[in-house]
Order: C-alpha cells, then structure tokens, then sequence
C-alpha cells in the first residue's frame, strides 16, 4: 500500500513536470528514496516506482512536442537483443517460472529505462532541469548514509533486514554500519551513489558554481563512502582516477601502455594472477580472495553454461571448489550475465558499453563545441567504473536501472548534439 501511495505521489510530481528532463529527475530520485524492490502488481506485471515512472515518462515524451528527433542505433540493438536472447535461453534450457518471469520483467529496469532516457535526452536540450534533482538525491542520501553508519538505525531497516545485519555484527566495519539506505544491500547503495557524483561531476560545466554545488558535490561522494564497501570504493577511485584525463588528454595512450606492461609484468613475475591484487586493496580481504576464487571456478566450469546458461538452476557445486559454503553467491557480473543466457548475452552487453564509449569518445573528439561535452565525458568515467565494479558485484535494483540510464544519456546526449551539428551545418551551407 505505502509503495503505490509513494509511486502515486511521485507520478503525480513527474508528470506534473515542464520539461522531460525533470520528469527523468524524479526518476533518479525515487530510486533513492523508495525501495526499488518493493513492487504491486498491475495485471500479470510486477511494477515498482521507477518502472511506473518511466512507462509514464515514455508516454508523455511522445505526447510533448520538443526539438530533436529520435533514430535508431547500434546500442538500442544490442540492448533489446540482449534482454530478448537471455529470454530465449530460459525458455530452451526449460527454466522455471520464477526465473523466466524475473528475466521477463527485467524488461522493464533494462531496455524500457535505456529507452527512455536516451529519448529524454535526445529530444531536450535543456539539460540543466536535471540537477535539482540530482542534487536533491545527493543531500538526502549523505544524510541517510552517515545517520545510519553511525546510529546502526534506519527507517528502510523495516524493509531491506537492517536489523538482521546489526544484530549478526556482519555489516559492521571499523565501528560503523555499512550503510544501504534504501537498497537491499551496502554494495548496491555505494555502486549507485558513484553514478550520481559521475552525473554531478559531468553537470559543473552546465551550471553555475556556488558554494551549494561544492556542497551537493561533497554529499555524494560522503553517501558512497558510507556504504563502506570495496566495490563501491574502488568503483569510485577508478572513476576519480579517469576524471585526470579530462584534463590531459595526451595521457590517456601512454598510460594505457603503462597499465598493459604492468598487467604483463605481474603475470610474468608473480606466482600470482594480476587480478589476484584486489586482495590487497579490499577492506575485507577473505570476500576479495572469494571473488577471484569465483572467477576461476566460473571459467574451470563454463563448458556447462556457454551456450544458454544455467537456467533457474544454481551452480551451487563450484563451493566445493572455493570454500565449501552452503550456497553460490555469484558476486561478478559477467559471470552472473553468463549463467542467465550464456556467453553470447555477455557478448551483447560488452558490445553494448563498447558501441556507447565509442559513440561518445567520436563525439568528444569531432563533435562541436559544447558545454555537454564534459557530462558525455563522465558518462564514459561511469561506464568504465561500472565494468570495473562489476568484477565484485552482480547488478540488481538500482545499478542494473542506473547502469541503463547512463548508457541511454550518453547515447541521447551524442546523438543530439550530433543532430544540432549536422542541423547547423546545412544552414550555413545554404547561406
């Protein structure tokens, strides 16, 4: 009941929006400040707040007349048939109905949000309606992540088994509680938070800075740093690291070439692995060690899986091989993409990101000049922070919705601008 009110009141305050933009901000927001995973059915669907919105976006932005148009591409292709092959694969391998309707309905956080915000943000120029509300979200989220770091309390905790955490000491570091604000676990709270500092970051182009902005900036970065989880952490390091290049760009080959010859040298050198190293950056070491583990197990096994994946079946049998626990926890993204559709939906979902870099790297070097260019930048920082993060973590609820926000906004934002160019262009040739 308290989900359809809260879904009715923000739906209300979308479509109540001038702009798209903002619309899509009360979005982002409500992915914050609602459990996503709370959902009520509507008909056979289960629908939760984000999905509401976007379904009510989508309609109004066809009903709207606004500046663009929108086209087809490359990435819209490798989205759906991604999400429709891992359909497909559940379906041969005579997956139950409780794995092929949640693959059904992931529909919804997946290709239906991409869509909606690449046609946001193809069709609306005025991008600058979009910041209050990530604003909004960065404030509201550093103070429920530091409020529940230090009292061990939250209202969500009714929700998302925040007592249970307490009361195990399990999600306890360095004297605080790892926050999840409104998610259902630290690690997806922390990894959503990096896409708002990115989006922030990507906006001090488009807006005037102040001392509030210095401040939003600041909320974002403290909301991932509660979530006290490694994932998030590096996700964020990576993220800041690539922000140098925006910089000096004449960087980026060399320290390309650096980082293969480092990766070699280890390989070379070491009795270990190059990727065993985030043992030693990771807050909790013996998680660190079970997702390199993981990822060996996975690759020792992939003849079982390559082709449609494993269906509703779990792969409970690889802890034999790690650390004899009484369950599989797939903490690695691309191995979890695997399992749902085999090795051709982790084809269209790398081939998606790279298509969506690529699009955006073309526009950032041949595009006109624009304040935007600094976002589609970011949006690539996020991106690679994203597939980095991601070697930790499998994306459910709010990364999986921001993971397809961010690749339909950069893939908007560059289809645009190129449009404004080209639209330009002809009317000073025909001057």
């Amino acid at each position: 009941m308290e989900t359809v009110l809260i879904g009715g009141g923000l739906l209300l305050i979308a479509i109540s929006r001038k702009s798209l933009i903002s619309a899509f901000g009360v979005l982002i927001f409500s992915i914050f400040i609602w459990p996503e995973f709370l959902r009520f059915p509507v008909g056979p669907i289960q629908m939760s707040v984000p999905r509401l919105l976007a379904i009510a976006i989508l309609i109004k932005a066809f009903t709207v007349k606004t500046e663009g148009k929108v086209s087809l591409n490359i990435v819209d292709f490798f989205v759906f048939v991604g999400w429709f092959w891992t359909v497909i694969a559940n379906i041969i391998v005579e997956a139950e109905f409780y794995q092929l309707s949640q693959m059904i309905g992931r529909f919804f956080d997946t290709v239906l949000i991409y869509y909606v915000a690449k046609i946001v943000f193809q069709k609306e120029s005025n991008y600058k309606n979009l910041y209050f509300w990530l604003a909004l979200t960065a404030i509201s989220m550093a103070i429920a992540g530091i409020y529940e770091a230090v009292t061990w309390s939250s209202p969500y905790h009714v929700f998302n088994s925040g007592e249970a955490r307490i009361s195990g000491y399990s999600e306890i570091r360095y004297g605080f509680l790892r926050a999840s604000a409104s998610t259902q676990q630290s690690i997806y709270f922390g990894l959503a938070m990096v896409f708002i500092v990115g989006f922030i970051w990507g906006y001090k182009s488009i807006i005037v800075s102040s001392t509030l902005t210095r401040f939003v900036f600041i909320s974002s970065n403290v909301a991932c740093l509660t979530s006290l989880s490694s994932g998030p952490w590096l996700g964020l390091l990576v993220f800041w690291s690539i922000t140098v290049f925006y910089y000096y760009p004449r960087l980026i080959k060399p320290a390309l070439i650096l980082l293969l010859l480092l990766i070699i040298s280890i390989e070379l050198l070491s009795n270990r692995h190059f990727y065993n190293l985030i043992d030693y950056f990771a807050i909790d070491k013996r998680t660190a060690w079970y997702r390199t583990r993981l990822l060996e197990v996975a690759v020792e096994h992939l003849h079982e899986y390559a082709l449609f994946g494993y269906g509703s079946y779990k792969p409970h049998h690889w802890t034999a091989m790690i650390d004899d626990r009484d369950h599989i926890d797939i903490v690695n993204h691309y191995i979890l993409i695997v399992t749902y559709g085999g090795l051709f939906a982790l084809f269209t979902y790398i081939a998606s990101h790279y298509y969506a870099i690529k699009y955006a790297i073309k526009f950032l070097m041949l595009g006109p000049a624009t304040n935007l260019k600094r976002l589609v930048f970011s949006c690539v920082a996020i991106i690679i922070s994203l597939d980095f993060s991601s070697m930790s973590v499998g994306l459910f609820g709010p990364p999986l919705i921001l993971s397809h926000i961010v690749l339909g906004m950069v893939v908007g934002i560059v289809h645009h601008g190129k449009w404004v160019y080209e639209k330009h262009t002809t009317k000073r040739n025909n001057i």
